[in-house]
């Protein structure tokens, strides 16, 4: 993590951060996301909510002209606008429709306990394993 932080620096220093430092910029963002002890344990998904509305607000915004207050600015209200929309949407559209969702048992792969050349193998869903005749 400290050498992409070098690497944007240095990027930044000879002035073409804009066209190399993506790859150091992503792997930080990733690293993060990974690291981040805020995050552990959340049970809450709000990046299908935040794909959903951010464009739509952002938008909005663009249409209400809230971009001549700057970019900055431009982009916290659109986060403070997104973010409670995403949970939302998580709580009364997403988490509601996952629980409809059938569960399905975790799938199996039986083998008769033959060589691996002539071995048949069946893989199920729930219930006991049927043999697959070759």
């Amino acid at each position: 993590m400290t050498g992409s932080v070098c690497a944007l620096v240095v990027l930044a220093g000879l002035g073409v951060v804009d066209l190399l430092g993506a790859l150091p910029l992503a792997y930080l963002v990733l690293a993060f996301g990974a690291w981040c002890p805020l995050l552990r344990g959340i049970r809450r998904d709000l990046s299908y909510g935040v794909y959903v509305y951010a464009r739509p607000v952002q938008q909005g915004l663009a249409l209400a002209g809230a971009q001549r207050f700057g970019p900055v600015v431009f982009k916290v209200a659109a986060v403070m606008l997104v973010v409670p929309l995403a949970w939302l949407s998580w709580t009364y559209v997403e988490r509601p429709a996952l629980r409809m969702v059938p569960r399905r048992s975790p799938v199996r792969v039986v083998q008769d306990g033959g060589s691996l050349a002539d071995s048949t193998a069946a893989i199920t869903d729930a219930g006991p394993a049927e043999e697959v005749v070759a």
